[in-house]
C-alpha cells in the first residue's frame, strides 16, 4: 500500500540448501556459501484503494530511460578504450558514473565493507556492475541521514585509495563526486579483498530519501571504472563463477546467493541459455538472452524474437512501443492508455510468460495476480480495469526487452558467468 511503511525482513537460509556450482567451496571456512536475504521496500506502486499510483510508475519509467542512456555511454567508453588496449583502462584518473534516479528499487540487503566492517543497505542490480556507497566526506543534508563509509586509516585498515575520482551524473542534471577506492567487502557469507568500491563524497538534494546504495552484478563492460563486480572478484579469490537471485512477495524466500545457487527455491531443474551480445560488440555486458519471445497462454505473442535484458531494479517489462502494442493485441479486453500503458479487464487477467528459444518450446510464468505481479493494480476510478506489466517505451537498447522483477518473482535467476550462461526455474512456492 502506498501509505504503508511496512518492510518484509526476509530471513537467511539453511547453508545445506545451497548448490555451490556442482562442486563443494571453501570460503573463508564455509563449505558451502551462505545466501543473503533481502528485503523488499514499499515503493507506494499500490494506492490505499489497490489502485495504481503512476507518479510512482512513472519514476520508475524515467529511471530506467535514464539508466540505459547512461549505460550506452558507459558501454561506448569501454569498448573504445578496450580498442587501445586494456592498459589505458588502469590509466584512468577520473570516471562517470549515473545515479538513474526514480523511484527506490525494491529489493535490497546488508552487506559490509572495510575492516572492521561498517554495514550498509544496498539495492541489488543485475543491469550495472559498480559498487556504490556515501562517503563520510559527505556532509549534505542529503548525506546527513545515510549510513557513510568512512575509510580514513584509524577506521577502515583495509581501504586503499586508487586515485581515481569518480563523476556521478543525476537525472535532474546535477552531479557529485567520489573517490574509487579498493576494500575488503562481505556479501552472502563471502568476504573479499580489494573490491572496487565507489565512495560518494556529495549528494544532491534533488535525490531526496531514496536509497542510492548500490551493488551491480553484472558484467565488467557496465562498469563506469572498469571494475569487477562483487560476483566476478569473489570468483577470482576462489568461489564458483555462479550467483543465484531469488524474489518473492512472500516473506521468507526472496535472497541472493554468490558462489551457487539454492536448489530449494526451484521447481526442478533449471534450464540454461547462452548469454547474447549486445549489437555491434564483440564484448559480454548486460546479462541478456539474444533469442526471447512472451507469451499469452502459452503461444507467442510477438512476430519477431528479440534481446532481454535482465533488470532486477525495475519492477515492470519494458518494450519498444511497436513490440508493446503488438503484445497487446493479442490480448481480447486490452485497451491503450496511451502508448506507454494498458489496460485489461481485471476479471479475464492474460496468462503471460516468457520463452527464451526462437521455438518457444518451454514457457516460463509470470504470476498474473498478486502486489507486484503482472498486475500492476487498478486503473484510478476504475476497479475493473488492472494495468498491464508490460510497457512501452524506447530505451536506446535496440529491440531488446527489458525483463524486470515481474518476472523475477515467479522464476529463479542463475547466472553462471565461467560458461556464460543463464539458468532459469519456476520458483518453488513464490
Amino acid at each position: 500500500m502506498r501509505t504503508a511503511a511496512a518492510v518484509l525482513l526476509l530471513a537467511l537460509f539453511a547453508v545445506q540448501s545451497v548448490v555451490a556450482g556442482g562442486d563443494s567451496l571453501r570460503a573463508r571456512g564455509r563449505e558451502r556459501p551462505l545466501s543473503l536475504a533481502l528485503e523488499r521496500r514499499d515503493d507506494g506502486l499500490q494506492s490505499a484503494d489497490g489502485s495504481i499510483a503512476f507518479d510512482v510508475l512513472e519514476s520508475y519509467r524515467q529511471g530506467a530511460m535514464s539508466k540505459y542512456a547512461q549505460n550506452a555511454a558507459i558501454i561506448s567508453q569501454n569498448k573504445a578504450l578496450a580498442a587501445n588496449g586494456t592498459a589505458m583502462l588502469a590509466k584512468r584518473g577520473q570516471e562517470a558514473l549515473t545515479y538513474y534516479g526514480g523511484a527506490t528499487p525494491l529489493w535490497y540487503g546488508t552487506v559490509q565493507i572495510g575492516t572492521p566492517p561498517q554495514s550498509f543497505r544496498l539495492f541489488f542490480d543485475t543491469s550495472s556492475s559498480d559498487l556504490l556507497v556515501p562517503s563520510y566526506i559527505c556532509n549534505s543534508l542529503t548525506c546527513r541521514g545515510k549510513k557513510r563509509l568512512d575509510y580514513r586509516p584509524s577506521a577502515d585498515a583495509t581501504a586503499k585509495s586508487t586515485n581515481k575520482t569518480v563523476y556521478t551524473y543525476f537525472t535532474d542534471g546535477s552531479q557529485a563526486t567520489g573517490t574509487l577506492l579498493q576494500d575488503t567487502v562481505t556479501a552472502a557469507g563471502l568476504t573479499v579483498t580489494q573490491q572496487d568500491v565507489v565512495a560518494m563524497d556529495s549528494l544532491p538534494s534533488a535525490i531526496g530519501g531514496r536509497i542510492t546504495d548500490g551493488m551491480g552484478l553484472a558484467y565488467r563492460a557496465l562498469s563506469a571504472a572498469y571494475s569487477y563486480s562483487f560476483p566476478f572478484t569473489a570468483y577470482h579469490q576462489g568461489a564458483q563463477p555462479v550467483f543465484g537471485l531469488s524474489l518473492s512477495r512472500l516473506p521468507g524466500k526472496s535472497e541472493l546467493v554468490v558462489g551457487g545457487y539454492n536448489r530449494a527455491r526451484l521447481a526442478g531443474s533449471p534450464d540454461y541459455y547462452a548469454v547474447g551480445y549486445s549489437p555491434n560488440s564483440q564484448f559480454l555486458d548486460y546479462i541478456q538472452i539474444s533469442q526471447g519471445v512472451p507469451t499469452l497462454s502459452g503461444q507467442p505473442a510477438l512476430y519477431d524474437r528479440v534481446p532481454m535484458i535482465f533488470d532486477s531494479t525495475t519492477p515492470t517489462i519494458i518494450a519498444p512501443p511497436a513490440y508493446a502494442a503488438e503484445f497487446w493485441s493479442y490480448v481480447p479486453s486490452a485497451q491503450a492508455i496511451n502508448s506507454t500503458y494498458w489496460s485489461y479487464d481485471c476479471a479475464s487477467p492474460p496468462a503471460v510468460g516468457l520463452a527464451f528459444t526462437r521455438a518457444a518450446t518451454k514457457v516460463y510464468p509470470i504470476a498474473a495476480q498478486g502486489e507486484y505481479n503482472f498486475n500492476l493494480g487498478t486503473l484510478p476510478g476504475n476497479s475493473s480495469r488492472c494495468i498491464g506489466a508490460l510497457l512501452g517505451q524506447n530505451l536506446g537498447v535496440g529491440n531488446a526487452f527489458i525483463v524486470g522483477d515481474v518476472f523475477f518473482k515467479s522464476n529463479y535467476f542463475i547466472l553462471d558467468f565461467k560458461q556464460n550462461r543463464i539458468g532459469v526455474a519456476p520458483q518453488r512456492g513464490f
